[in-house]
């Protein structure tokens, strides 16, 4: 099949505070801060995506997304991750080799590997 529809570039998360999420990924995560209209929304760089942190109407449901950076070393992401705090969790596969997995306050998982694997493939 044919890419029809083009890359993405931005992905939304729901979140119950825009200041919060905003503080972990650019304060503590070092993403930088594209724009921001407080209390309502914030854009991250991710680097090619974007991330738009936009609060969540009452009652909506938050978390249970991931988001999955390729690395070219894990070691050293896992390294960085330890050195700003940030809880990870280290995971091994027979066919998807190791993976780091840590959250955001929001449930979100953020995974980091060094190759990407389909769950189909």
């Amino acid at each position: 099949m044919r890419e029809v529809f083009g890359g993405a570039r931005a992905v939304t998360f729901p979140v119950r505070s825009v200041a919060r999420s905003r503080r972990f990924w650019v304060e503590r995560m070092g993403f930088r801060l594209m724009q921001e209209r407080a209390g309502h929304q914030a854009v991250v760089n991710l680097g090619t995506l974007r991330l738009i942190l936009e609060a969540a109407p009452e009652g909506r449901a938050v978390g249970g997304a991931s988001i999955v950076f390729q690395t070219r070393n894990l070691a050293r992401t896992a390294k960085e991750l330890a050195e700003k705090g940030i809880a990870f969790e280290h995971h091994t596969g027979p066919r998807k080799g190791d993976w780091i997995e840590a959250g955001d306050p929001d449930g979100n998982s953020i995974v980091f590997a060094e190759r990407i694997v389909s769950e189909r493939a």
